[in-house]
């Protein structure tokens, strides 16, 4: 027997819910209200408990609220939250990531993780690094404009699948500029000067001008 627990885009799970299986109901309405055919997905494996001795754990207990709108003071946090296609490459748990358990490097094991400590910080200023374009176009994005959240998103390179985000809370007022720095380095008229004297060594000539990490401003 099928238990309903939440009507909604996303749901945070209880303990209660632990060695639960989970079914996803969807009905599709247009613009017009119109009603699509209902679909069904239950899940194939059981719901997992959090692990409780976690370092975000005592961190938050820092982090229990946001500073007041009116502060002088805000948060500000950084990560590097590593984009699934290379925690999921071939080889990765072998070569790049031989200290940590291939299961503990899937996204479906990771995302809820990242998540719960990212809003458990209650930062004003989130700023993540190797972010996945996918997941923040359908997951990260919709959940913290959920939370108060507005983004950024900046791609390194069409041929890099991920890039450079930046949440902000809404009271905030921020100016964004992203730049992707081989670009900028190659077609800024000011530094003409620096392209020279990297001409002057070809190996260095070639990494700074390719390179294709995004930077962003706020």
């Amino acid at each position: 027997e099928w238990i309903h627990v939440h009507r909604g885009p996303f749901c945070i799970f209880g303990d209660e819910h632990i060695n639960k299986f989970v079914r996803l109901t969807c009905l599709p309405r247009n613009s017009s209200l119109r009603e699509g055919m209902l679909a069904e997905y239950t899940s194939k494996k059981r719901i997992i408990p959090c692990p409780t001795d976690l370092p975000m754990n005592r961190r938050h207990q820092l982090t229990k609220q946001y500073f007041p709108n009116d502060s002088n003071y805000i948060r500000l946090i950084s990560y590097n939250i590593l984009a699934n296609g290379y925690a999921s490459s071939t080889g990765a748990g072998e070569t790049m990531y031989p200290y940590c358990s291939q299961e503990y490097l899937q996204h479906d094991y990771r995302k809820p993780l990242l998540l719960k400590e990212l809003l458990g910080y209650h930062a004003d200023i989130i700023s993540l690094q190797e972010c996945d374009t996918t997941f923040y176009e359908r997951e990260l994005s919709l959940i913290l404009k959920a939370n108060g959240y507005l983004g950024d998103f900046q791609i390194k390179s069409d041929n890099v699948r991920e890039g450079e985000a930046i949440f902000y809370r809404t009271f905030i007022s921020i100016n964004s500029h992203s730049i992707k720095i081989g670009e900028y380095l190659r077609d800024a008229e000011h530094l003409e000067n620096i392209r020279r004297r990297c001409a002057l060594v070809s190996e260095i000539n070639t990494h700074l001008l390719e390179r294709n990490t995004a930077f962003q401003v706020r």
